[in-house]
């Protein structure tokens, strides 16, 4: 039987629209992306507790996130962007990172294979693009 518990988020942004989220499977954190006229779009990392983790805090962007999943064992979240740009946010260095994306639409799939070796991504416009970890496949 499962047990579940109810936290609320604490989040301090007025006017802001949650878009999207994803609980890390091993880790206690939960990502949260967001858009708003005024900020543009962007994500916020919760505990399980429901407070902000400092830090860990992706920058405002002009654009608006449309996919974000976790890598399945490291604490790396994946971006991707209205604009087609592919992002990856690594916890331990705390640093954004671009990935070489053929994608010129809104990335609205995203998905890593069990182990984290491999990720496919797709776009609004058709077919998915699937990669190595730094390498194009």
């Amino acid at each position: 039987m499962s047990v579940y518990f109810d936290r609320y988020i604490d989040d301090q942004q007025l006017g802001v629209l949650k878009v999207g989220l994803e609980w890390h499977r091993v880790a206690p954190l939960v990502a949260v992306s967001w858009y708003s006229e005024q900020q543009g779009g962007g994500v916020s990392i919760y505990n399980d507790e429901g407070d902000q983790v400092p830090g860990l805090t992706v920058p405002p962007s002009n654009t608006q996130v449309t996919s974000i999943v976790w890598h399945p064992i490291k604490k790396v979240l994946l971006l991707g962007w209205e604009t087609g740009v592919l992002q990856t946010w690594n916890e331990q260095d705390k640093s954004l990172t671009d990935i070489q994306s053929l994608h010129k639409s809104p990335v609205t799939i995203a998905v890593w294979s069990a182990a984290g070796g491999r990720l496919i991504t797709a776009d609004t416009v058709g077919p998915g693009f699937a990669s190595r970890h730094g390498h194009e496949l």
